[in-house]
């Protein structure tokens, strides 16, 4: 759909009057916001799988390192040390941040 469609179905739904330029100013205003809006969605959504996948990558790999025999480890005591930080200080800081929204 274009932008011109797109204004005339906008200013319907809304019940504007496109034949001021102040009302069109108005409508392809609240259009590029929509497009703004959209694309900073898709970032993020994209950005929050790749962390949660990354997270559990983390714990896959841990639970393996603990699961095999010691034949097959592979990562060095300080590496392991280093992964449980990451995956603990993540989970706390979601905690606490989601408790401190639920206060305000």
């Amino acid at each position: 759909m274009g932008t011109d469609a797109m204004m005339e179905v906008f200013a319907m739904a809304t019940g504007r009057n496109l034949s001021s330029a102040r009302e069109m100013s108005a409508v392809r205003k609240v259009l590029r916001e929509e497009k703004s809006d959209g694309h900073v969605h898709i970032i993020t959504v994209v950005y929050l799988y790749a962390v949660g996948g990354l997270g559990l990558l983390c714990l896959a790999i841990l639970f393996f390192h603990f699961l095999t025999p010691e034949t097959w480890h592979f990562l060095k005591e300080d590496q392991i040390v280093k992964i449980q930080e990451l995956l603990l200080s993540g989970g706390a800081g979601a905690f606490i941040e989601r408790s401190a929204k639920k206060i305000k």
